[in-house]
């Protein structure tokens, strides 16, 4: 029905970027009959990096930045509902140098 995400990125300098996205997954059915519906979730992505030299650059990024709960996956299935529950907040650092 929806899946979708949207990002908005600021660089102020060629050495520093920031972004948030938003990713939205809408609401399913979770049987072959229709009768049982997952409302869906949208969470909140976040990141920054900064180029320290010429060479080197470091990224953060937080996925699920307001700790939502969320699903990877819903179903109904033998007379309950199960939830394959998604990761909470999470939080990458990323180092990086160029060769």
């Amino acid at each position: 029905r929806w899946l979708g995400s949207a990002e908005l990125e600021f660089k102020p300098a060629d050495s520093f970027d920031v972004g948030v996205q938003l990713v939205s997954v809408g609401s399913y059915f979770l049987d072959a009959e229709n009768r049982f519906v997952y409302p869906g979730h949208t969470i909140l992505n976040a990141r920054a990096g900064v180029r320290l030299a010429n060479r080197i650059s470091v990224t953060a990024r937080i996925k699920n930045l307001l700790d939502g709960a969320i699903a990877d996956r819903a179903d109904y299935a033998f007379g309950n509902y199960r939830y394959f529950p998604g990761r909470g907040r999470e939080l990458f650092v990323q180092l990086r140098y160029e060769f």
